[in-house]
């Protein structure tokens, strides 16, 4: 007896929005930043992630402080995911892409509470 393997195409699953645990991250919608809660007043200003460049060089300075520990960092990682998309809007298939403002200001009232 023979059995046939049948595979699904990544490209067929939904694609399932995380929406979940930023750590100490939080995105205040008004000025489009994500800033830690504690123990520092830090923000990462959304307006300016218009490319990968730029949403990378966030996550290298939030990396380099000494208050960032790892969940941190991955917190941060997660919120721009979720609220950016960046697999999408900024660098599917390693292409470089580039957000304009207007589309960051959508994707945040977009990003659930």
């Amino acid at each position: 007896m023979t059995r046939e393997l049948h595979f699904t195409r990544l490209s067929d699953i939904p694609a399932e929005p995380r929406r979940g645990d930023w750590g100490p991250w939080r995105l205040d919608r008004a000025t489009r930043v994500l800033y830690p809660v504690k123990p520092y007043r830090y923000e990462v200003d959304l307006d300016d992630c218009t490319t990968s460049a730029q949403v990378l060089d966030w996550i290298i300075q939030v990396a380099e402080k000494t208050w960032a520990d790892d969940a941190t960092i991955a917190g941060l990682i997660r919120a721009l995911d979720d609220v950016l998309h960046p697999q999408a809007h900024l660098c599917s298939s390693g292409a470089s892409k580039t957000l304009n403002k207007a589309k960051i200001r959508a994707l945040v009232r977009e990003t659930p509470r």
